[in-house]
């Protein structure tokens, strides 16, 4: 699976899961909803990671001097 394949799948499942967490806390159901927000979690520290050059590069220029 190529990384852009790999990014979509990981961001759609980012939103599924979502959904899945607020419509579980709505209905009461406190274990589904501790389930999917961990599983939100992992899914939120890989989508960084797969990120990472990205945000650094970003972070680096924002801070840059200017004229540098």
């Amino acid at each position: 699976m190529n990384k852009q394949k790999l990014n979509y799948f990981i961001d759609f499942l980012m939103l599924v899961v979502l959904v899945v967490n607020i419509f579980s806390i709505l209905n009461r159901q406190r274990d589904i909803h501790e389930v999917t927000g961990y599983l939100f979690a992992a899914l939120v520290f890989i989508h960084l990671l797969l990120h990472w050059r990205w945000i650094a590069a970003t972070t680096k220029s924002f801070f840059r001097r200017e004229g540098q």
